[in-house]
Order: structure tokens, then C-alpha cells, then sequence
């Protein structure tokens, strides 16, 4: 009897504890039982006043013009009636209040832009089992069940790429052009872009060209996590591009062309309107006409089309590419230009209704049908042949284009129906959506060290490690540092005590952005201070590298040089000779001059360089100004290694240009000297 009650009480412990794991599972994901208010901005670009109407000012962040988009969430506060202001159709103005940049805002917006929802309760627990059996991870759970609370009717289809996030964001986030991004914000920029000597960031890619840039890893990884976009409007990045003539309506395209140079526009050569013709597009090609019309408004523009389908482009008359369809491979605008229409001529898009449906059924066969059925998936390549077929380099195009075809849906009436998104999921993903970065200055670097009020001229932003030798009776040291970026922040600098034989300083430069980066200085007390070249140099305050020495002024004397070497240390051997190999004493230091310093059976030569001085004969002439035109010209080339190449350069940018004469000519007319430093 004993053993058969064990038994039983073992059944139901295991039941019990069955149940409860199926309990705590589920419960996560409880299905919504509270009513949902949503206001969300149901356009692009719309500002933001301080009071209710556009007499008003517009709220300013840092000096400009305070603009929400679509998708943006706002709560509603009251509403303002205003009959004389008709740039608001409603004459309603909303009192919102919102996040913007991490920080809250109060303002005024007509109430045309503004959407707002009440979404009854529900409790749907087969929602709940849906969402566990696709296999969306829990980090999805809220968003999606918030949609499902919206719009019922929605399917979720959870697409498990079986790629690991880290290979996909370090694929799409190399800076070789394949993700770019339009923006002012240098903390969107990739670090790796940055060229220290202009203290700018490259923008001369292919197919996008100046003020398009590679985008940062931390703004492609925002872009790339479908979480991010799983808002009402945002969402619509997933829905699939297929044609469904049950869905897709000429109204439908109408709406989305409305505000365009399509609108009601009949396309040339045809009796039919743009939105007839993408219907047309659409039921040849099986691809969505909203996304066909969608896709031509974001690669020409909303109030002026691009010249790539003018009909007037030289060698290209008559040819037209709407989706600018391998309109790529240049920096150069008109170069873009030519290469898409090249590839119009050579598919026979002679007229506009040829190129609209020929570039449909382009995009359809390329992207679409093989898979590629989604806007977020034709900029970032998850199928195939993993990320490199992609449509497009613009990472935020995506985002950007489902406004119009959400407002649309809006605005027929069939927001509800059945739509379905493909939704990707990565493995190994952040727990959580990845924040949008910080779009301040990510550049960490210094721009000069000095040591005891000299300038350490071995200096290099790059370089993270430099040793110095003290006397050994030393008690204290004197570091200063600047930032390349102005406002970035620069500790352990200033009067560091030397209690020890050795001592390491850092100093740690943080970013606007808050990226930190070390540099270390090892400090050594010796009883023989300045014992080999490197540290004479240093502490002799002069400019050199491997090669070269310069910063010495117009007519300084050899004997002048001389001395202020060995005045570091006495016992370092210093003889100097011209370029034709006789020794100099008494004479004007000149570019070419062999400078030869020897300390403790070490022997270094470098080249003097005297900025302006291309001919080698310490002065600054006509004759120098002659070289340059020459070099310029291609007549007579300088080398590009020797010490004359380096003193034409006198702008210091690693080239001689024009810019380098004119420098010369103003420092013989005496306007501008030319500086040494």
C-alpha cells in the first residue's frame, strides 16, 4: 500500500511540475488585456511649432529645425482649434509630447500628420502558441503582439536565416561601399573612412559619391535588427513585393504617387497615367505596383525627377532608366548617369513605358522572385549568395520607402487585411534591439604630445607608445596633449610625479562619442640621459622622421644646428654637407643637405628640408617657382621620395599642385611667408 501511495505521489508531483513549466512559459507572452491609445506621425519631415500654427516658430535641437517621421510616437495632449491657418487643412493643432534624441519634448503639430488608434482588449493565447511555434525569439514578443493587438489579421512568418549576427554585421558593415549612408552626423560615419590629415571622413564611393559615406558598425547593426522596425508603418519593410490583385488597387497607386511629379501625370507616348502603368508593370512582371512605385520615388526624387530619365542626355537620347538600374560604379553624378542609361540603350528601354516595365521585370527576376521578396531583404542579402546581391546601398532606404504605401493601405481602408511579413531572426542576437548611436564624433586621437615644454616629434596619431629618458635625480615630468577633435577630452596630463625607476603614463582621449583610446608614455630614469639619437632629437625640440629634418628657419646657419644638437648632449658627433657631398660650417642650411649625428656607435643621416627651397640653394626664388611649374607640367618630375619633393610641398599635403606655386609666388612677393613648422 506504501509503495503504490509513493507511486501516486510521485505522478502528481510530476504532473504538478509539468504544469507549472507550461505555465511559466506561456505567461510571458500573455496576449494584451488592456485597451491601446496609439498617435503616431503618419509623414516624413514634419515639424514641430511652439504653438498652434505655422505663425509660430519651429521648436529647434541644437540649432536646427525640429522634424518628426513617420512612425514617430506621440502622446496627445489636447487639441487647439485654429480656422485661420489653412497650411492646416483640419485647422486642428495637436499638443503632443514625445522622445527625441533620449530627451523629452512639448510642442504643436497640425493634426493631419497625426494618427491616432484605440485598439480594444484582447486575449489571444493561439497568438501566443503562434509566436512560440515560428520561433521568434522573446526579444520580438512585445512588438509583435502589440501588431497582432492592431491589426489582427497580420501574419508574422519568422525567417531564420541560420547566420550568426556578428558574421552579418561585420559583412555589412565593412567599409567598401556596399552600405552607405547620407548624413552630417560624423558618429554614423565608419571610423575606418577617417583621414587624419583633412580631419574628414571619405565620401567619394562608387555609386554614391560626395556626401553619401560608409556607414558606421554601430548604425548598419541599428538598421540591420528587424526589431527596430517592427512599429505600424516601419513594419511594412517585410511585407513581401509580390503582386496581390486583391490587395494592390489603382487607387492604392494613385495615393502613393499623390505629392509626386507622377501624380496624374499621363505617361509620354501612352494615353495611360503613371499609376496605370505601374499596374500594368505589376501584372507583367507579379511584382507589387506599390513597391514598383515606391522604389521609383526613392531613386528619383519626389519633385524633380533625375536627368536618367529625361530623354536628352547626350549619346542616350530617347533611353530612360526608372529604377536606376546599374547606375553605379561612380562617384561622379554624370558618370552615374551614363552607366545607366548604357544599360537602358542595351535592354532597348526606348521609350518610358518600355523602361517602367522592363525595370519592373528586371527587379522582379533578380531580387524578387529568387527570393529577395522584401524591402529589407534587397538592401541586406540574407538568401544565396549571402551580401552581395543587394539592390541598393542606402541603408536607411528601406525605412524610407514604406511611408507612402503604409499611408496609402491607410487611406483605402485595408490596413486590416491579411498582409504578411517575413521577418528575419539571426542567431545569436543582442538580447535586446540595438539603440540608435550616438551621432557625435567618434575620433579619439591626439594631435601632438609635448614633454617638458618640448614637442615629442616622433609623434604619431597612430602610434600608441613612446619612451623617454629622464635623469635619474628627475622628480617630475610635464605632459601636455591636444585632441585632434575639438571638445574631446584628454586625461592623465599635467605635472606626473617620478617616485619610481620606470613610470607608465596614460593618457586617455575621449571621444565626443564617448570611444576611448590610450596612449602611453614609459618614462625611464637614467644616470645617461639622451643616450642614443631618438631621444637627443626629441629633447632638441626639432622636427624629423626617418628621412628628414625641417622646421629650421629661412637662413638658419648650420653652426646654429649644430649647436643645438649637441647642446642635449655634448658628446653627440653632428657634421653637415651639401648635396655634392662638401662639409658646411658657416652657411645657410639648404634642402638636400646631408645631416649626420652619431651617439654610442649609433649613426643616423637624414635630409635637411627647407619648405620653399625646391632648387637646394637656401633661398626662396624665381628658380624655385620654376621647378614647380615644371613638376606640375610633367616636364621635369621631382622625386616623390627625395627631400626637393618634400620641399615643394609646402602646404603639406603629401601633394604638389597648383596650390603649392601660388604659396611660393605670395612668399616671394612677400604677402605670405611661407611657414617652416
Amino acid at each position: 500500500m506504501r509503495k503504490i501511495n509513493d507511486i501516486f505521489h510521485k505522478i502528481i508531483s510530476f504532473v504538478l511540475s509539468f504544469s507549472f513549466c507550461l505555465s511559466s512559459f506561456a505567461n510571458p507572452i500573455k496576449a494584451y488585456a488592456q485597451t491601446i491609445t496609439k498617435s503616431i506621425v503618419n509623414d516624413n519631415h514634419i515639424r514641430v511649432r511652439t504653438g498652434a500654427g505655422t505663425t509660430f516658430s519651429i521648436v529647434q535641437v541644437d540649432g536646427k529645425d525640429l522634424k518628426l517621421n513617420a512612425g514617430h510616437v506621440v502622446t496627445v495632449l489636447s487639441e487647439i482649434e485654429n480656422p485661420s491657418d489653412s497650411n492646416c487643412e483640419s485647422r486642428i493643432w495637436k499638443n503632443i509630447e514625445f522622445i527625441y534624441d533620449s530627451k523629452s519634448y512639448n510642442g504643436y503639430m497640425c493634426g493631419d500628420y497625426i494618427t491616432t488608434t484605440v485598439y480594444e482588449p484582447i486575449d489571444d493565447s493561439d497568438f501566443d502558441a503562434y509566436l512560440i511555434n515560428e520561433g521568434f525569439p522573446e526579444s520580438y514578443w512585445a512588438q509583435l503582439k502589440e501588431l497582432h493587438a492592431m491589426h489582427p489579421n497580420w501574419k508574422f512568418k519568422a525567417i531564420k536565416t541560420g547566420i550568426s549576427w556578428k558574421t552579418i554585421v561585420d559583412n555589412q558593415s565593412a567599409a567598401t561601399g556596399k552600405s552607405l549612408i547620407q548624413t552630417s552626423y560624423d558618429g554614423w560615419k565608419n571610423i575606418d573612412t577617417y583621414i587624419y590629415s583633412t580631419n574628414k571622413f571619405r565620401d567619394d564611393y562608387r555609386g554614391g559619391g560626395p556626401g553619401w559615406y560608409a556607414a558606421s558598425r554601430e548604425i548598419v547593426s541599428y538598421y540591420l535588427d528587424p526589431r527596430n522596425f517592427l512599429s505600424e508603418i516601419d513594419v511594412f519593410i517585410f511585407e513581401r513585393t509580390s503582386y496581390d490583385p486583391s490587395n494592390h488597387t489603382l487607387e492604392g497607386v494613385e495615393r502613393i504617387l499623390k505629392g509626386t511629379w507622377m501624380e496624374n501625370k499621363i505617361v509620354e507616348g501612352t494615353t495611360k497615367t503613371y499609376a496605370q502603368v505601374f499596374i500594368d508593370a505589376a501584372i507583367d512582371s507579379q511584382a507589387s505596383p506599390y513597391f514598383l512605385a515606391s522604389r521609383v520615388i526613392q531613386e528619383l526624387g519626389r519633385s524633380t525627377p533625375s536627368s536618367i530619365i529625361s530623354g536628352t542626355i547626350a549619346g542616350y537620347e530617347g533611353y530612360y532608366n526608372y529604377y536606376n538600374i546599374n547606375a553605379t560604379g561612380s562617384s561622379v553624378p554624370s558618370e552615374i548617369i551614363a552607366r545607366g542609361l548604357n544599360y537602358a540603350k542595351s535592354k532597348g528601354w526606348d521609350s518610358r513605358y518600355k523602361a517602367i516595365l522592363g525595370g519592373a521585370k528586371w527587379i522582379a527576376d533578380g531580387y524578387i522572385n529568387i527570393g529577395q521578396d522584401t524591402l529589407y531583404t534587397q538592401k541586406w542579402d540574407i538568401v544565396g549568395d549571402l551580401f552581395s546581391h543587394q539592390y541598393m546601398q542606402n541603408i536607411q532606404a528601406p525605412a524610407s520607402e514604406v511611408t507612402s504605401v503604409y499611408r496609402s493601405y491607410l487611406e483605402m481602408g485595408i490596413i486590416d487585411i491579411g498582409f504578411i511579413f517575413n521577418i528575419p531572426v539571426y542567431d545569436d542576437m543582442p538580447s535586446s534591439p540595438v539603440p540608435l548611436p550616438s551621432k557625435e564624433n567618434p575620433i579619439s586621437y591626439l594631435s601632438s604630445i609635448s614633454i617638458n615644454n618640448n614637442s615629442l616629434t616622433t609623434f604619431s596619431y597612430d602610434k600608441d607608445t613612446y619612451h623617454y629618458t629622464v635623469s635619474s635625480d628627475a622628480s617630475t615630468i610635464d605632459i601636455k596633449a591636444l585632441p585632434k577633435i575639438n571638445g574631446a577630452k584628454v586625461t592623465g596630463t599635467g605635472i606626473i610625479n617620478l617616485e619610481d625607476d620606470v613610470t607608465n603614463i596614460e593618457l586617455v582621449v575621449t571621444a565626443l562619442n564617448g570611444n576611448q583610446k590610450t596612449y602611453k608614455i614609459i618614462v625611464t630614469k637614467s644616470a645617461e640621459v639622451n643616450a642614443n639619437i631618438d631621444e637627443v632629437m626629441v629633447n632638441s625640440g626639432m622636427k624629423y622622421d626617418d628621412n628628414f629634418i625641417w622646421g629650421l628657419e629661412l637662413g638658419t646657419h648650420s653652426s646654429v644646428l649644430i649647436n643645438n644638437i649637441k647642446n642635449v648632449n655634448a658628446n653627440t658627433n653632428v657634421s653637415i654637407m651639401n648635396s655634392q657631398g662638401t662639409p658646411k660650417k658657416e652657411e645657410k642650411m639648404s634642402t638636400g643637405d646631408k645631416i649626420i649625428i652619431s651617439i654610442n656607435n649609433e649613426t643616423k643621416t637624414y635630409d635637411s628640408v627647407v619648405y620653399g627651397d625646391v632648387s637646394g640653394d637656401g633661398e626662396i626664388t624665381v628658380l624655385d617657382l620654376l621647378k614647380v611649374q615644371k613638376h606640375i607640367l610633367g616636364s621635369a618630375k621631382l622625386n616623390s621620395s627625395s627631400s626637393y619633393y618634400k620641399a615643394a610641398d609646402v602646404s603639406k599635403d603629401s601633394n604638389i599642385t597648383v596650390l603649392d606655386l601660388l604659396k611660393i609666388q605670395k612668399h616671394i612677393l612677400g604677402s605670405s611667408p611661407i611657414s617652416q613648422s
